[in-house]
């Protein structure tokens, strides 16, 4: 097998996951609106204003994503910081949906959430077995 290809096999595969959560369902209030990943990735920044920080966990794991390969430990810390900063999502109640201007009582986390969140766990399973197997080799 190419070097390259054992280089990028293990980012695609954790890219997977986070593609297919932009088109599930992330958030669902009470007036039964549902946000969709795409949405909260294009304009979550803004939900700090709502105290919602968990749109921040994006910016580690992309990082843990591209430092996988190179330097899988330093990967594997970027994702757990990222999986400690995306679980803030569970800690929300309210929030202004992407559709609406009044805040609304939030009645589910969808399973975008749960599959980005699995993504993060993945990193850091990856990075340490990319790690343990070049300190073999």
């Amino acid at each position: 097998m190419p070097r390259i290809f054992s280089r990028i096999a293990p980012v695609l595969g954790l890219m997977i996951p986070l593609l297919t959560a932009l088109y599930l369902p992330l958030l669902t209030y009470e007036n039964g609106v549902v946000d969709k990943g795409w949405g909260f990735l294009i304009i979550g920044w803004l939900s700090v204003l709502d105290g919602n920080f968990a749109w921040f966990g994006n910016i580690p794991l992309l990082l843990a994503l591209c430092l996988l390969t190179s330097k899988p430990r330093s990967a594997q810390l970027a994702a757990i910081i990222a999986l400690a900063i995306g679980l803030t999502i569970f800690g929300y109640d309210e929030s202004g949906a992407i559709d609406s201007s009044k805040i609304s009582h939030i009645t589910s986390i969808g399973s975008a959430a749960y599959l980005w969140l699995g993504t993060a766990l993945g990193i850091i399973v990856v990075a340490k077995l990319i790690d343990k197997n070049s300190a073999t080799e």
